[in-house]
């Protein structure tokens, strides 16, 4: 069931710069020429490509994550309403059972037919297997958002973004198995206050536990349901709501499906750094035991430029170690470019 909400909004200004995908009838929006690392899909509202918002959203996600980002067309191009029956938000208003009905009335059939739970998940096998993309993120709008939920717990996505959801069942939500993020409204008809609170708290109870995930949950206040894809912009706290969950979105794929030209995961070898001309074997069997090789993890300042962070498991002088401390950690070295040449067989992994 949809909310009253759910046919509120406003339209974004600005134009599409992507294009309608010929064979799937998705709208793409191009992130950096070759970059297969990661894509993100944009689940839409129950407006559909039929609103030009979810595309120029795509556009600035590609911009900002510098990736591709795809806009499944889930309902074949008939959305079960139409822009012209979008009405203009007034967070605070209350809306009566009795409009509510007579709102949905017409509705119906349609939001039946295409309803989370029978969304195709075709386009995301197909996605996946033409593409080769390393990780997939979802962030997805009142119906976009169940369908978040729903794809959650299928092995299909690695992170997921839920903004102001509509319905969905206790058994999808234990289902999810990958990290999640949640954008409230503080008024949402759908996402209840009880409802918010029963999912944090299912998603707590896993701690400690093998199910456990990733989540994280932020309320924005004076907006409702509907902010995070249809926003008034003249509302100054609707406004700070759409571009706050905007940011989220964008911090929470970048912590949870970092791209590989971007970050190193994990570095799983236990290696040398060596400033000095030491083979490995050399090094091991040095005045230093074989416990004290640091380790290496790989971050980044930039998209272009790598860093070396030296964790020791013991003191070293500063002069062996070639950085500026002997403390335990927290040597931080130039970029990767400039100390590669003195560090043997790193070998990498990408999560």
């Amino acid at each position: 069931m949809s909310c009253p909400d759910c046919f509120k909004g406003a339209v974004l200004d600005g134009e599409p710069t992507g294009s309608i995908d010929s064979s799937t009838g998705a709208y793409f929006a191009p992130g950096p020429e070759g970059n297969t690392s990661r894509a993100v899909l944009l689940f839409t509202d129950i407006f559909g490509l039929g609103l030009k918002n979810p595309k120029i959203m795509a556009d600035n996600f590609a911009k900002h994550l510098e990736c591709d980002v795809w806009v499944p067309d889930f309902f074949l191009g008939k959305p079960p309403v139409s822009p012209d029956a979008m009405k203009m938000p007034d967070p605070g208003q209350k809306v009566s059972m009795l409009r509510l009905f007579w709102t949905l009335l017409p509705h119906l059939p349609s939001l039946i037919r295409q309803r989370p739970s029978v969304a195709d998940h075709r386009f995301i096998e197909k996605l996946k297997s033409e593409k080769k993309y390393t990780r997939l993120g979802a962030v997805g709008y009142c119906f976009g958002g169940s369908m978040c939920v729903r794809f959650g717990g299928s092995g299909l996505l690695d992170s997921i973004v839920i903004c102001h959801p509509g319905n969905f069942s206790q058994k999808d939500l234990n289902a999810i198995s990958i990290p999640c993020s949640w954008a409230c409204a503080e008024e949402d008809f759908t996402f209840s206050p009880e409802t918010r609170a029963n999912t944090e708290k299912c998603l707590k109870a896993r701690e400690g536990k093998n199910n456990f995930v990733d989540y994280e949950f932020k309320d924005y206040k004076g907006t409702v349901h509907g902010f995070a894809a249809r926003p008034n912009l003249e509302i100054p706290e609707v406004k700070e709501g759409f571009e706050q969950a905007f940011e989220q979105t964008v911090n929470w794929f970048n912590k949870t499906i970092p791209s590989e030209d971007i970050s190193v995961v994990a570095v799983v070898a236990t290696l040398s750094y060596l400033p000095k001309d030491l083979s490995c074997e050399a090094y091991a069997n040095s005045e230093r035991s074989a416990d004290s090789v640091p380790r290496f993890e790989i971050s980044t300042s930039s998209r272009h430029e790598a860093l070396v962070e030296m964790t020791f498991l013991h003191q070293f002088d500063a002069e062996d170690s070639g950085g500026s401390t002997d403390t335990d950690e927290g040597v931080t070295i130039p970029p990767l470019a400039s100390v590669a040449p003195t560090i043997r067989d790193l070998e990498v992994t990408w999560a």
